[in-house]
């Protein structure tokens, strides 16, 4: 058995190789397209409203949209009358030629670039070696997926950026158990990013989980726990409470065009103080939060329990999301040559698939465990993170609004933890000990290599031909079609189709 490794010179030279890696596997789009797709459409306008002190609500917490704006402060790429047509809008339609997006996606890319060291050192903590740790650090780096989305202005970076953070402090809090200050500084970092999650979007609320699966990894030192938890608490809290009133109080304009006459409330004594054009005292913090929530919850079931008649519909049942289905149309087009021009949500499979797989042996392994006496290395931290996986799905199971695939990212980060758990566990097992181990990551890494590159095209618009599309989209459960085809997918049409 080969002796852990220390960090060291070595690890921070493969964060710079691999941090270049992502550079260039992604910066192409920063701005292809120039125009907002998606929900950019959406938090464009939402971040214009904040750059404009314009009250309003969304189905989202604050954050994510905070961020978008912030890139545009520190771009400027628009001209202030291009910006101000957002102002009166909840969606964009139509934009002019001139309208820049470098700005909007600056601080999201920005947390998807940083996305990949964390990683890395998440592998390394689990691991203990830097080369194994930086093959499976492709997973970030070359999945087409989420390079499809992470880099745009949306909501997604901010969120898996949260969830990697929070769990590389919840992987460092018990190896500071004896050291006093490190441990309540890794404890209230573990709490805010648990925060920031919940503060960009409400499915970030899962990572809670890791607050009691703490207990696990202190446990029989209960008294540490409860210490944890405080500062746990303190963190969460303090972002939660602090993001939430400063969205509150840039927010002193109303625009009546808005919906609701731009209230978005209909509490009294709200709309008093904001027709003062002051800001809510934190006395009535918990009051004004309780109805933001009620005008979330409310902006998601309108949105329609998931029916998939209409073939472009984008929504798909969550039971697909491990296996990259459905992929989700943003863009398509004909070239003067007759050419297919596409971006899709596309799973590079090499990446998904191998998560997945490793899920099930995740399983297998805890089974054999429990019940068959087999030995592992780490059984906390396969336990915590099956539990952290299955706990995110079975929850989103539960919900009967239109869910769209990547609502699967942030349990498709922690498949990932669970892939580096499991080739863990294969390093200390006979026919993997050694060099074995060692060529099997670069098998995966090379597949997914190989993935980029044979489905970047769907992702970038890249003119292609009918026949070289249907050759990539080979899988039926992607749903993936040629430009102005025909639904021609049964599956989705007879199975999933649920006419009223």
């Amino acid at each position: 058995m080969t002796k852990p490794e220390h960090f060291g010179w070595q690890g921070w030279a493969l964060i710079v190789m691999l941090m270049l890696l992502s550079f260039c596997s992604t910066i192409y789009k920063y701005s292809e397209p120039n125009h907002p797709y998606w929900d950019e459409k959406f938090h464009v306008t939402s971040a214009q409203k904040y750059l404009n002190n314009h009250h309003f609500m969304q189905a989202h917490p604050p954050l994510g949209k905070m961020l978008i704006a912030l890139g545009e402060i520190i771009v400027d790429a628009n001209p202030p009358e291009t910006d101000a047509r957002f102002v009166d809008i909840l969606l964009i339609g139509k934009h002019g030629p001139d309208f820049n997006m470098r700005g909007y996606r600056l601080i999201p890319m920005i947390l998807a670039w940083l996305l990949t060291p964390i990683t890395f050192i998440i592998f390394f903590l689990i691991l203990r070696n830097r080369i194994l740790a930086a093959l499976l650090s492709f997973v970030i780096i070359f999945d087409t997926g989420q390079i499809s989305l992470l880099k745009a202005a949306v909501l997604e970076s901010p969120l898996i950026f949260s969830t990697a953070f929070a769990i590389l402090a919840f992987l460092v809090i018990p190896k500071y158990v004896k050291n006093k200050w490190k441990f309540a500084l890794w404890t209230f970092l573990l709490g805010t990013a648990m925060g920031a999650a919940f503060v960009t979007k409400l499915t970030g609320l899962f990572l809670i989980l890791l607050a009691p699966l703490l207990l696990l990894h202190l446990w029989p030192n209960w008294k540490k726990w409860l210490i944890a938890f405080a500062f746990i608490f303190a963190g969460f809290a303090i972002v939660t409470v602090g993001i939430w009133q400063l969205h509150f109080s840039l927010g002193t304009n109303i625009n009546p065009t808005l919906p609701m006459e731009g209230y978005h409330t209909n509490l009294h004594e709200y709309r008093e103080i904001l027709d003062q054009g002051k800001n809510p005292s934190l006395l009535m913090f918990p009051t004004i939060l309780a109805d933001s929530f009620k005008y979330m919850y409310r902006s998601h079931t309108n949105i329609g329990d998931l029916n998939l008649c209409t073939p472009d519909y984008g929504g798909s049942p969550w039971i697909f999301w491990p296996f990259g289905g459905k992929s989700i149309h943003f863009l398509s087009g004909r070239s003067k040559g007759g050419l297919g021009n596409y971006m899709y949500l596309q799973a590079n499979p090499a990446v998904w698939w191998t998560a997945t797989l490793s899920v099930f042996i995740s399983i297998a392994m805890l089974l054999g465990f429990i019940f068959m006496g087999q030995k592992l290395r780490k059984p906390k931290l396969l336990i915590s993170f099956l539990i952290l996986y299955l706990g995110y799905m079975l929850a989103i199971s539960q919900i009967s609004r239109t869910m769209f695939l990547y609502h699967y990212f942030p349990p498709l980060y922690v498949s990932f933890i669970l892939l580096a758990l499991v080739i863990n566990e294969l390093k200390a097992r006979g026919p993997f000990k050694g060099e074995v181990i060692s060529l099997l990551c670069i098998l995966l890494s090379s597949l997914m290599v190989l993935g980029y590159l044979i489905y970047r095209p769907m992702i970038d618009l890249t003119p292609m031909t009918d026949e070289q599309l249907k050759r990539r989209a080979f899988f039926p459960l992607w749903n993936v079609r040629c430009h102005n085809c025909k639904q021609d997918n049964l599956y989705y049409k007879e199975k999933w189709c649920n006419p009223s």
